[in-house]
């Protein structure tokens, strides 16, 4: 599953340690992210919470045993990060401009690559446009809805959007 809809479905304890290891700019320790978190958990509980985040790739891991600094993968980080808060990707106006219905690709063949392999590990392909195209709809929907009301000046939360508009 992609990070991004990981990273929505976690649960306290797994949220915990992705703030703590957003607010950590290097490698960490399992003992120092423990340290550094407000209710940390007792260590067997933090070593689940950890195997489970690597095993489904939210966090990375380098070394091994006592040695071992963890640290989140730079799309996952990206993902994670409130909206507000992440660097801007500029508008790329060639990208519009150069496309030729039917002759060009608005993706590079590596960027198509990636998103097909994307669908195959999450099986879409089998589902009816229906069932997906409707979860694409609800997620614009809320990602629309937040965006206006930020216009608008109001300080709702993404998560707190969700909740409102389902």
């Amino acid at each position: 599953m992609h990070a991004i809809l990981e990273v929505r479905n976690l649960n306290p304890q797994e949220r915990a340690v992705m703030e703590t290891l957003l607010r950590s700019p290097e490698p960490v320790s399992q003992r120092e992210l423990m340290s550094r978190m407000r209710d940390a958990p007792s260590q067997a509980t933090m070593s689940r919470v950890m195997s489970g985040l690597i095993a489904r790739g939210l966090l990375a891991k380098e070394g091994q045993t006592r040695g071992a600094r963890f640290f989140l993968p730079p799309d996952v980080r990206r993902v994670a990060t409130d909206p507000r808060r992440r660097a801007p990707i500029p508008y790329d106006p060639d990208r519009i401009g150069g496309y030729v219905p039917n002759e060009t690709c608005w993706l590079s063949a590596e960027s198509a690559g990636r998103m097909q392999a994307a669908v195959d590990r999450a099986g879409m392909q089998r589902l009816a446009a229906s069932t997906w195209s409707r979860a694409i709809a609800e997620r614009f929907l809320v990602d629309l809805s937040w965006a206006s009301s930020n216009l608008e000046g109001n300080t709702y939360d993404h998560l707190s959007t969700e909740l409102l508009v389902k």
